[in-house]
């Protein structure tokens, strides 16, 4: 349990210098994984040399922890600190004495903007395709359309974020 713990925090103190260090850099998810692929052996290299233990005796208990640890915190991260329905109500709390309109809030988090830069990954990564101010699914797209629709109808979600 101790590898699993000193992994734990090497990879958040990783996780929290890296994303200070590449500001207006690639942030995301799979780079959090490579984070987090790279912090266990690290760990378990420096507790094999510095104090002899042998990895094997405690891999089977201490990867299967760090890495339910790592997607528990993954959901964290993803679902909470980058939803932006928590960073509308942080907003709001921060002004509990005045209130903020739809204009205000739009100040803060241009819904445009939003689109557009979300378009732009989108065709860059091949999911949609521009033709002039019309945008059209492409097939990879699609497929992961469909099965997400079916996910929605199977677990009755009407609407999502």
């Amino acid at each position: 349990m101790g590898v699993s713990l000193a992994a734990f925090f090497v990879f958040l103190a990783l996780h929290v210098t890296v994303w200070r260090t590449r500001e207006g850099k690639y942030r995301g998810v799979f780079l959090l994984a490579v984070i987090a692929v790279s912090s266990y052996p690290s760990i378990c290299l420096i507790g094999s040399v510095s104090f002899g233990q042998h990895t094997m005796s405690h891999f089977w208990t201490s990867a299967p922890l760090f890495f339910c640890g790592i997607m528990g915190y993954s959901h964290f991260y993803v679902g909470m600190l980058r939803s932006v329905s928590i960073r509308i109500i942080e907003e709001l709390a921060k002004r509990p004495a005045a209130p903020m309109t739809l204009s205000q809030l739009g100040d803060h988090y241009p819904v445009r903007e939003m689109f557009v830069t979300r378009l732009n990954l989108l065709e860059e990564k091949r999911w949609i395709s521009k033709s002039g101010d019309r945008y059209v699914c492409l097939s990879k797209a699609s497929r992961v359309s469909a099965i997400n629709r079916y996910l929605h109808r199977a677990f009755l979600l009407d609407r999502t974020g």
